[in-house]
């Protein structure tokens, strides 16, 4: 099979990719990961049966990328990027790998260049280039949803003893030990580089999220109240998802003088 298809997926453009190692399905809306599934695997990431497919509002599910901010402080929250066509600009493959480069993507003097490599790990990048006169402060994540066999029998390892945020509650905390779920939570990591698996025992697997350019890692689960309050999001579907972003969030914010750059990078796979 052709390594690249062009299709439509809920009305919605994608981009169908295999290759011995792996298979996923892009979006061209926010160039949104709406798949991905390592040869003889099952899907790692989740999707919303809830989701809005609508020119002008977020995909629930898969890796949307919040760009060239992050969270609710402007609008439209977590940003711009999720909400528009993206523009397929070139693609190279070998054997077990398709890399796709996506052309620039520009906001007020702010340019987002990404590219998706599909292989036994997928892996995103994304450069920021400010060609504004003034500093720019970038919040950014790869919004990672991941799909699980329950929340309540998972957890993530790899930021033990780690400082967050609780979004929340407004106070900060040191992690201890590895993180488990039985409440709604969320929370931004911002002082780690370190790499997180989600240990799900009754999928007998480990997901692995390795990132480069981010201090920092945001934990979400809505529970059972805020996912009854989300139009687009199912009210039992928190049972079988997680969110472990790869971000530049909370403290972790970048400063961009003009034409300076900033690369946000996650690899993710099985151990």
């Amino acid at each position: 099979m052709a390594d690249l298809v062009s299709d439509i997926w809920n009305g919605l453009r994608v981009l169908k990719v295999q290759n011995e190692a792996a298979e996923a399905l892009i979006a061209l809306h926010g160039a949104h990961v709406l798949s991905y599934k390592p040869a003889g695997e099952r899907e790692l990431l989740w999707l919303s049966q809830e989701s809005w497919h609508e020119a002008g509002k977020p995909i629930r599910g898969g890796i949307p990328i919040c760009w060239p901010w992050f969270g609710p402080a402007q609008e439209p929250p977590h940003g711009v990027a999720r909400l528009n066509e993206w523009t397929l600009r070139e693609t190279a493959s070998e054997p077990g790998k398709t890399v796709l480069g996506f052309e620039a993507f520009s906001f007020e003097n702010r340019i987002a260049e990404l590219t998706i490599t599909v292989a036994d790990t997928l892996s995103m990048e994304l450069t920021t280039t400010n060609l504004g006169a003034e500093d720019f402060r970038l919040t950014e994540a790869f919004h990672s949803y991941f799909a699980i066999s329950d929340i309540a029998n998972i957890r993530i390892t790899g930021l033990d003893k780690a400082e967050y945020l609780d979004t929340l509650t407004g106070l900060r905390h040191i992690q201890d030990e590895d993180i488990r779920f039985n409440a709604e939570t969320d929370r931004i990591y911002d002082s780690s580089a370190a790499e997180c698996l989600v240990d799900d025992p009754a999928y007998t697997r480990k997901i692995r999220i390795a990132k480069e350019g981010s201090l920092s890692t945001v934990v979400w689960n809505p529970w059972i109240a805020k996912s009854r309050r989300m139009p687009d999001f199912g009210d039992e579907e928190y049972h079988g998802m997680v969110c472990v972003e790869t971000a530049n969030a909370g403290n972790d914010f970048r400063i961009l003088k003009q034409g300076e750059k900033h690369t946000l990078k996650v690899s993710i796979g099985l151990k």
